[in-house]
Parts: C-alpha cells; sequence; structure tokens
C-alpha cells in the first residue's frame, strides 16, 4: 500500500501541487490523493492564503470538520483570487520579478504576449473574476506550477500602475520594474480608435470589456454597417466619456494624476522607460526579442484631421498634466540617443525645468 503526500503547510507546496491538476477533474484530481488526516483551519489558511486565521475567521475543527473541503473551498474563495499575484511571488522570493507598468495604448500588449512566451506570466486579468473563471485560474496556475521549475524569473504584466507595485511591497531592489510611454495626445486619439475596433470586430458583445462599452454607450448597433461619418461621430462621443477615457493616462499609471505626483515614484523605483519611438531597438537589445506582430492593433478611423476645435481643447484638458510630464521625457530624449532611460532622469530634468 503506498503512503499518501501529505497535505500542504504552506503556499509554495500548494503551487507545486498544482502540476497535477486536471481540468477535467477539477480540484479534486490533486487533492483527494492527499492525506488529510489531522489537518487543521490553521493550517488550511496558511497554505492557500498565506496567513493565521483572523478574528472573523471561523477555526473551530468541529466533529463534523473536513480539511479537504475547507482546503477546496478556500482555493475557490474570493480572497484567494484577489491575493494570487502576491500569493506565487511570495511563495517563490528567489524568482527575479519583472514588474511591467502597462500604460495603455503604448504597445503594451506586445510586449506581454512576447515575454509570456519566455517566464511565467501573473496577468492583472487573473484578480478579476469576470475576466478569469476559477476554473480559468486553476489552469493557469497548472500551467505555472511547471514553468517555475524552469525559470529564474517571473513576470508580472496588466494595467498596473508604477504606485500599485510599490505600495503592494512586490518590487524589490534586484527586480527589473520597466514602462512604455508615449505622446499624450497619440495615446487618447489611438485608445479611443480601439475602442471602436473592438466593437466593430466583436459585433456580438462576447468579450467583456466590448460588454461594458456597450453599456456605457447604451449602443447595440452594428458597427460594420456604419458609414464613415457616423463612426467618427461614434468615436467622437467616446472621447468626451471620463468612464471610457480616461485624464492624463500616463501621470495616472506612473504616479496619481499629475505629472508632480510622478517625481517620489520615479525617483523610489528608478523605473526603466522606454519611448515607442526606440521601443523597436530595446526590445531587441534589452530582450532579445525579435520585431513582433503588432497586438490590438486600432484602425484610425478618428484621426487628428478629424478633430474639431473644441475636440483639440477637449483633447488638451484630458492630457494637461501628461503634456507637462512628457515634456521632462522630451528633455531626456534630447540629451540621449540610448534605447530606454530612468525614473532619475525625468526627476532631473523636472529639476531643471523649475529652476
Amino acid at each position: 500500500m503506498s503512503m499518501r503526500v501529505p497535505a500542504p503547510v504552506s503556499q509554495r507546496q500548494t503551487f507545486h501541487l498544482y502540476h497535477l491538476y486536471n481540468p477535467e477533474i477539477g480540484l479534486p484530481s490533486f487533492v483527494d490523493p492527499l492525506d488529510w488526516a489531522g489537518v487543521t483551519p490553521r493550517q488550511i489558511f496558511a497554505a492557500v492564503v498565506g496567513r493565521l486565521p483572523g478574528k472573523r475567521d471561523n477555526i473551530q475543527a468541529t466533529g463534523n470538520y473536513s480539511g479537504k473541503h475547507h482546503f477546496m473551498a478556500s482555493l475557490e474563495s474570493a480572497e484567494f483570487q484577489d491575493r494570487i499575484i502576491h500569493s506565487f511571488l511570495n511563495a517563490f522570493p528567489e524568482k527575479t520579478r519583472y514588474l511591467f507598468v502597462h500604460i495603455p495604448k503604448c504597445a503594451g500588449t506586445d510586449l506581454e504576449t512576447d515575454l509570456a512566451r519566455h517566464y511565467p506570466a501573473l496577468p492583472q486579468s487573473l484578480l478579476v473574476p469576470s475576466y478569469t473563471s476559477k476554473r480559468q485560474l486553476h489552469t493557469k496556475l497548472a500551467s505555472l506550477s511547471t514553468q517555475i521549475l524552469v525559470s529564474d524569473a517571473v513576470l508580472v504584466c496588466g494595467h498596473l500602475s508604477l504606485r500599485w507595485y510599490l505600495d503592494q511591497g512586490l518590487y524589490r531592489f534586484t527586480d527589473r520594474i520597466f514602462a512604455i510611454v508615449r505622446e499624450p495626445v497619440g495615446i487618447i486619439l489611438s485608445l479611443v480608435n480601439y475602442i471602436v475596433t473592438t466593437m466593430m470586430d466583436d459585433p456580438g458583445t462576447t468579450r467583456v470589456d466590448t460588454a461594458d462599452w456597450r453599456a456605457v454607450l447604451d449602443d447595440k448597433r452594428i458597427l460594420a454597417d456604419l458609414p464613415r461619418e457616423e463612426i467618427v461621430q461614434l468615436a467622437r462621443r467616446i472621447l468626451y466619456i471620463p468612464a471610457l477615457v480616461e485624464r492624463n493616462i500616463l501621470c495616472s499609471h506612473l504616479g496619481e494624476g499629475t505629472a508632480d505626483s510622478t517625481l517620489s515614484p520615479l525617483a523610489i523605483s528608478n523605473i526603466e522607460l522606454v519611448d515607442i519611438s526606440r521601443y523597436a531597438v530595446w526590445r531587441r537589445q534589452s530582450w532579445r526579442l525579435p520585431d513582433g506582430l503588432h497586438q490590438n492593433p486600432s484602425r484610425p478611423f478618428f484621426t487628428r484631421d478629424d478633430l474639431l476645435p473644441a475636440d483639440r481643447d477637449y483633447i488638451q484638458h484630458l492630457t494637461d498634466e501628461d503634456r507637462r510630464l512628457y515634456g521632462w521625457i522630451t528633455t531626456v530624449l534630447e540629451r540621449s540617443r540610448a534605447p530606454s532611460f530612468r525614473g532619475n532622469d525625468v526627476v532631473r530634468a523636472a529639476a531643471r525645468a523649475d529652476k
């Protein structure tokens, strides 16, 4: 008679067990063979969410208590999914962390896709149940449990801000944190066109983001049937909806919405920054990645030539702080032809500009 494997006592052990996960069977595929004799609620909290029980947690192991059932329920819990990025990184502290601050419409999807072919990837979407179901989460963890054994680094990506990484304590001195930046008006136009393009390419509203945008717009039309004039009108309408087009996108992802608020996180992290004009060179030299196919392309339905005077004024309003930040970035770019630069370079440029 073969001996059963002991139930896990740490998150690291739990994640390693996922290599036995069979999506056709579900969690019992790796839970049933374990030895659950004598397992307590405290052990389950440690093995799944990496903490001791709190005051509101039920830790009394009554006569009906089942460690196995508690373990599976905990893996299905909101807390486990909410903390999955923290939990996985903390379970493998020896792995270098590549932390990508993905600013919308700055070539980030290209880079995420290519880097995820080489490193275990923890995308922001893992945290969001509407994007990642519990079944999809477990399947992803099964893949990660194998990848982590042969990789010396872990990639974290998605629209996570620089401040989020710092506030969550995920960035360490030995890690690599980076972002791609772009001229602010280009970001706005690309974002508007991306929303229109995605809605046009998803007439059945199968994507979560398409459904969200259509709900905000209250627009169920099949866009492919619209003449260009009406597409431009729709794009203009999108431009003026704050829920769809955020103000000062650069400053919101590198700071707290203003140029001055970016200076502290830029200095603390000394983040590596790449202007999109040098992105192709940087990815070849820094990551040894060939030129890739453009992901999430935006068709140019709404261009600078379509902008009315009021549109131009509104975009100036949307990008007032971003243009100030990008002015400092432009100063850095003018002084160096290197593929990338550092957060402290921007801080010094800002100090010179204020003199």
